[in-house]
């Protein structure tokens, strides 16, 4: 009997093309190398700084790598400052704003490219009072309101985290878990505020806490159910990913509604350049819309399909795409880059 075993980076190997529109792509999934123990991590953030990548992990031990122009591993820094690092927004000063999305500290820290703490926004360990409780789905289950069926449920989907969501009542000031923070032109800084609290924050450019607004909920316009990322476009309108609401807000400055883009599929994140916005999706599609008419040019994936999961997404300086994954790419690594050709 012949014995065959499947190549398990035949994904990498495989050649992976895409097309949509006037973009096409080839799928580089093996160009990250990681130190040996650091692989298999979430990859919640991935970012440019010049020619070289950072990336932040679920690792305490790697929360922020540096990876040069050619994939190769080159440091690693901010241990012992975080519990989980969501994000990587970028300052005018070109220092990072770390956004903490775990349950101890509730802050999002600027620090410097060495891990040099400058500032924290928010109270460490202190989260705001939206009514947010970790614990929800567990006292439901000792409680007996939750079936046998659903805890089967959720063991294979992690449906515990919408009852955690569903225990928030109210929009709360910084911070209960937040998700993303960025800077725009105008020196200030705003903050989506998702996991333990439902809305965006501004703070005016020396820092200091100016408004905030939205709201949990699931249909009207303002609400949020989990804001998850925040960009700001070159227009300095700031885009929000209302993530299982299914839907990004774009507004100005001030707050005002600019624009309510749904019938995308948990958008996670989103960047932009001159001329176009990428949203990236934690269903695994990627989705590409003009930056003045706001409407859709490219799309890439498919529903519900878990295709990539992307978690991230950030450009190149020769304008590749860079998605960073949470989950589903264990065997060819959480970074996919997306090479213009």
């Amino acid at each position: 009997m012949k014995m065959i075993t499947a190549d398990p980076a035949r994904f990498a190997k495989s050649g992976v093309f895409f097309e949509s529109g006037d973009f096409r792509f080839s799928v580089d999934a093996d160009w990250i190398k990681w130190p040996e123990d650091a692989k298999g991590y979430d990859c919640l953030c991935a970012d440019f700084v010049g020619e070289d990548l950072y990336v932040t992990t679920s690792s305490l031990d790697y929360p922020i790598c540096v990876f040069d122009r050619d994939g190769n591993f080159v440091r690693t820094f901010g241990q012992g400052l975080f519990d989980r690092p969501h994000s990587l927004g970028r300052t005018k000063e070109g220092t990072f704003l770390v956004a903490d999305s775990g349950n101890k500290l509730h802050t999002i820290q600027e620090i410097d490219g060495q891990g040099n703490l400058i500032r924290v926004f928010g109270t460490t360990g202190v989260p705001s009072d939206t009514g947010y409780d970790v614990d929800a789905y567990t006292k439901l289950v000792a409680a007996g309101k939750i079936s046998e069926e659903e805890q089967k449920r959720n063991l294979i989907n992690n449906t515990s985290f919408y009852y955690e969501q569903d225990s928030i009542v109210r929009l709360a000031g910084p911070f209960n878990r937040p998700c993303c923070m960025q800077q725009a032109s105008t020196g200030e800084f705003f903050a989506a505020d998702g996991y333990g609290n439902c809305g965006v924050h501004k703070f005016d450019k020396d820092g200091n806490y100016v408004k905030s607004w939205g709201g949990p909920g699931r249909t009207d316009p303002e609400d949020f159910y989990l804001p998850h990322w925040v960009n700001i476009d070159k227009y300095d309108r700031v885009w929000v990913s209302d993530r299982e609401n299914h839907r990004v807000h774009v507004y100005d400055t001030e707050g005002r509604q600019l624009a309510l883009i749904s019938g995308y599929i948990r958008q996670a994140s989103t960047c932009s350049d001159d001329r176009y916005v990428y949203l990236g999706q934690l269903s695994g599609e990627l989705a590409i819309l003009d930056i003045d008419t706001l409407e859709e040019v490219a799309h890439f994936g498919f529903p519900g399909l878990n295709m990539f999961a992307f978690h991230s997404i950030c450009l190149s300086p020769e304008g590749d795409i860079v998605l960073s994954s949470i989950r589903g790419l264990r065997k060819v690594g959480n970074i996919l880059r997306f090479r213009r050709y």
